[in-house]
């Protein structure tokens, strides 16, 4: 699984992609081989213990995503990178 590279955004007629490294610095954590199992965005600059984090978390099941969920069931830029491993995600 490869991690998004583009933001697509859409507004009535008009549509755009943004490349997200230019929005986001991204954290990636892989499973030892090419899978990730978390990937984190957050504002340039963000320390990985602050608080500021979006983190998914990544379930495979054969080699295919089969969940992806975010920490503490929060879709928010509120979690430390660093924490990554303690939050749940269900």
């Amino acid at each position: 699984m490869t991690s998004p590279s583009t933001l697509d955004l859409k507004q009535g007629a008009f549509a755009t992609q943004l490349p997200l490294d230019s929005l986001f610095q991204m954290n990636v954590d892989y499973d030892g081989g090419s899978d990730p199992i978390y990937v984190g965005y957050a504002a340039p600059g963000t320390a990985d213990a602050t608080e500021g984090w979006l983190i998914v978390k990544y379930t495979y099941s054969s080699g295919n995503v089969t969940k992806a969920r975010f920490a503490n069931d929060q879709a928010e830029f509120a979690m430390a990178w660093s924490s990554r491993a303690t939050y749940t995600y269900s």
